[in-house]
């Protein structure tokens, strides 16, 4: 049982760098996606 655990302890640490770093790239995404249209306009 500890080691089930300590071994989902583990997964999880391991994946919440790849969540935020997803999270980081979607957001980066949809500012690009809101601010070049009117980036665009304004030339």
């Amino acid at each position: 049982m500890n080691k089930a655990k300590l071994n989902f302890l583990l997964l999880l640490g391991a994946g919440f760098p790849g969540v935020s770093f997803f999270l980081n790239v979607f957001f980066l995404y949809v500012f690009a996606a809101m601010v070049l249209p009117f980036s665009a306009v304004g030339m």
